[in-house]
């Protein structure tokens, strides 16, 4: 045999090699055991953050929809402020329309009465120069 050792020396010293190495399995399988505990109740711990976790975004959700919705009512108070305006400019510009409709209107009213006038002065003025002519031929 190689070495000088015979197989049952080998296998003796295989034995207390297995034997090392199942106590530090068992070392090891010891520490698996402590460590799963510990995730068992980090588990236990981050589920109850988790839901409140869960409850802070819903809230937050909430919160950047209302913010959304502000800037969307702000929006349309801007855009409301603007249709205002225009109302008020629209309403002027009627305004200002009727008074120069009212305005035309008077002024052909006016020039009606002034042309009957002269019409009527005319006329007046016709006959009493035919009048005029007329006992001025008479004998």
């Amino acid at each position: 045999m190689a070495g000088g050792k015979t197989n049952t020396t080998r296998i003796e010293q295989l034995e207390d090699f297995t034997k090392n190495l199942v106590s530090r399995l068992d070392v090891h399988d010891e520490t698996l055991k402590w460590i799963t505990e510990g995730l068992k109740k980090g588990a236990e711990v981050t589920a109850e953050h988790g839901l409140k976790i869960v409850s802070f975004e819903q809230k937050f959700v909430v919160l950047v929809d209302f913010n959304k919705y502000v800037e969307s009512v702000s929006a349309i108070q801007r855009d409301l402020v603007a249709f205002r305006k225009d109302l008020e400019s629209l309403q002027k510009w009627k305004e200002d329309l009727k008074k120069e409709k009212d305005e035309s209107s008077r002024r052909r009213w006016a020039f009606g009465p002034n042309a009957v006038g002269a019409l009527i002065s005319g006329f007046i003025s016709l006959l009493v120069a035919l009048l005029v002519v007329w006992l001025n031929k008479r004998p």
